[in-house]
């Protein structure tokens, strides 16, 4: 997809999201994503320095649980009245962490099942409120590598053993230093194996 595409896709969800909501805007704010189906109320909170551009990312993302839930179920219309309905409240940058919060609280506790997986804010004082929630894509493409490097490492600490095919050289010995250190988790320093 080249430049003008993407430019293309991204003015045609904003027009998805201002027909929905035509007061929205790109200021700072806390939105909230409500959907009802048989009986049950579904809520997402979150907070954006440019509302319009964060909500557009939503509506092309895969990441997190609302980008899925948004692209199965769809934006609220008369034609799709279980779909996502939205509504926006403007605040200053200083204020998003402890009015995402409270507004996490307020729709939780007014019997919604919240699709947010924290208590919201950027900040540290942020805490799980869901368990063994299903994980973003990335991070469980994270996971099953790091799973897989475990293994691999099992199969090698036993039963292989790691040589340099022959003739030596610089490069094949670099190869050969990445190849432990993936296998050792230190990855060029890092503890953690990252998948971006």
């Amino acid at each position: 997809m080249n430049y003008r595409q993407i430019f293309a896709r991204k003015e045609e969800e904003k027009k998805k999201l201002l027909v929905l909501n035509s007061q929205l805007d790109n200021q700072s704010g806390i939105y909230i994503f409500t959907r009802f189906e048989n009986g049950f109320k579904f809520a997402y909170v979150g907070q954006a320095l440019h509302l319009l551009d964060r909500l557009v990312s939503h509506l092309q993302g895969y990441e997190q649980h609302i980008d899925r839930s948004l692209k199965k179920h769809k934006l609220w219309s008369k034609d799709n009245p279980n779909g996502w309905q939205l509504k926006f409240i403007h605040c200053h940058q200083e204020n998003l962490n402890t009015i995402e919060q409270q507004m996490i609280l307020d729709y939780a506790t007014s019997g919604y099942q919240m699709l947010n997986k924290t208590s919201g804010s950027q900040g540290t004082e942020k805490f799980a409120i869901v368990d063994n929630q299903r994980k973003g894509y990335l991070q469980g493409k994270n996971d099953g590598k790091i799973a897989t490097i475990k293994q691999i490492k099992v199969y090698f600490d036993k039963y292989l053993d790691v040589i340099i095919k022959q003739p030596t050289n610089k490069i094949k010995e670099r190869k050969l230093k990445e190849f432990i250190e993936l296998l050792e988790g230190t990855d060029n320093g890092n503890k953690e194996t990252r998948v971006d």
